[in-house]
């Protein structure tokens, strides 16, 4: 995380320079960029641009001793995206998350390795009757079911440890739910008007894709006879899945 902050004589308010604001912008707009599902040479380089900027404006604002190592990783963004793409590709939100729920154990005066072998059994026992929950092929008839239902809620009324490995399972399943699928649509979408930008795309892909049928905006006239206006309105997903991400 990036702060800009500077004390008042040493005490705990913080102030803001006024043109803060500003160069904290050039922050926002590179991450905007980075973060893209398709980028290119010439973002990476408006970014590594911006970012450059932001830093120097941070010095001139506060001088030097405001800088953090954080400030000196990001000159090194623009060259990690330029070598393995868009910054979803690896960043490490997922890690920082279960670092989190690892911290977040008990540890009860465990010495000489024990919690680390505790925390290997309990995560192998949660994953596999986790399997077994998921192979039964009835799992509101089968007694196998049934078994592993209540070992998995005593598994989560626990504290601790256990508690936390529960967790730790769930937030595994949910993060692979999305693996194997190939292509599929968000269930939360909205209708909205495109923008002037995204209409003449989307009717120049489509004119591109399928020339046999035509279409055209409906502010411009048809260029074949049998063209048909493109509607200005469409269906936003929140987000979609394509290979499983």
């Amino acid at each position: 995380m990036l702060k800009n902050p500077v004390s008042n004589n040493g005490g705990d308010c913080l102030n803001l320079h006024a043109q803060d604001p500003e160069n904290f912008l050039k922050l926002s707009m590179a991450i905007q960029i980075l973060i893209k599902c398709m980028i290119t040479s010439h973002d990476i380089n408006t970014a590594n641009c911006l970012l450059q900027e932001y830093n120097i404006e941070l010095i001139k604002l506060y001088r030097s001793n405001v800088m953090k190592p954080n400030h000196h990783y990001l000159t090194h963004v623009s060259d990690c995206t330029c070598n393995f793409g868009p910054l979803h590709d690896f960043w490490t939100f997922l890690f920082e998350h279960l670092n989190k729920v690892l911290k977040s154990f008990k540890a009860n005066n465990h010495t000489n390795g024990e919690l680390k072998m505790t925390f290997f059994k309990e995560f192998h026992h949660a994953c596999e009757s986790s399997r077994i929950y998921s192979l039964c092929a009835n799992p509101m008839e089968s007694l196998c079911s049934e078994a592993t239902q209540i070992m998995q809620k005593v598994m989560y009324e626990e504290h601790g440890t256990i508690a936390g490995l529960a967790a730790l399972c769930q937030d595994l399943d949910d993060i692979s739910t999305d693996t194997g699928v190939h292509y599929s649509l968000s269930l939360c979408h909205h209708k909205n008007i495109f923008s002037s930008e995204t209409y003449r795309s989307l009717a120049y892909m489509l004119n591109a894709s399928l020339p046999l049928s035509p279409v055209h905006c409906q502010h411009e006239c048809p260029t074949t006879p049998h063209s048909v206006p493109l509607n200005f309105k469409g269906i936003f997903y929140d987000y979609n899945v394509i290979d499983g991400k």
